[in-house]
């Protein structure tokens, strides 16, 4: 016989807990799991722009565009083969993917005003923009090993060192002052440099843009660091599949 009365109660009241409790770690569940898709869609947008920037520098420094191919028309061949196939009515994926190539772009010291120049209506101005951000490029790129793994899993997954300057125009290298000239080496070769004023994740800042006329091409380490980027395939279904579940929960918000 139980001394504090009869229990019919308590029982009702426990299944009553348990449901609430079964519901919150529903919710839990649901909001981490489209927390989790949303970061995946991210990047994942963020990779496939950092494949179409090192394909693209690739090729135009190895010389292996087609006969009468521009770098440009390269350059969008990636695009719209990146686009091909996604549900994308919104144009949230296109505008994501433009977005992170653009960062891309800014992550290797290329100016903001260069990259609009890039993806102008303007064919010859959009292609002499482009060669000179590859050469741009090629030049900002670390050697392969951990500083070169370290900016590809900062611009990809966003896990940077926060003591880190950055890898924009090599601020730990150089120390840009603007109007100061500089040099580094890269492949063997000087490479010369001159401070200007760009704009930087919205402030301003002094980066080391390289001097025309100094033509550089990846080494064969720096190729297979890039290729360390690229852990996989990705289809339009797979695409797809994370853009309508951010739909459905109209919680999108990539940019």
């Amino acid at each position: 016989m139980n001394p504090f009365g009869p229990t019919t109660e308590k029982p009702l009241a426990l299944r009553a807990f348990d449901s609430a409790a079964e519901n919150i770690s529903t919710v839990v569940s649901k909001v981490s799991s489209t927390d989790r898709e949303q970061q995946s869609v991210i990047e994942q947008v963020r990779q496939i722009a950092l494949n179409i920037l090192s394909d693209t520098v690739d090729t135009i420094s190895e010389g292996k565009l087609e006969e009468g191919e521009l770098g440009v028309d390269h350059l969008d061949a990636l695009i719209v083969d990146a686009l091909d196939g996604a549900d994308d009515e919104d144009g949230i994926y296109e505008n994501a993917l433009m977005a992170s190539l653009s960062d891309a772009f800014l992550t290797f010291g290329v100016d903001a005003t260069d990259i609009e120049e890039i993806f102008s209506d303007d064919t010859e101005v959009a292609d002499a923009a482009l060669e000179a951000a590859a050469n741009t490029v090629l030049a900002n790129m670390p050697d392969e090993g951990p500083e070169l793994e370290e900016l590809v899993r900062e611009f990809i997954f966003g896990e940077a060192d926060e003591t880190e300057e950055g890898f924009d125009s090599m601020a730990k290298k150089i120390k840009a002052r603007n109007g100061a000239f500089s040099q580094r080496k890269v492949n063997g070769r000087k490479i010369h440099y001159r401070g200007v004023l760009a704009i930087r994740q919205g402030v301003k800042t002094v980066v080391n843009k390289r001097l025309p006329g100094q033509k550089v091409r990846l080494t064969a380490a720096q190729k297979a660091g890039m290729k360390k980027a690229r852990l996989h395939a990705f289809t339009a279904n797979a695409i797809n599949k994370r853009l309508r579940s951010f739909k459905k929960g109209k919680r999108l918000g990539i940019y």
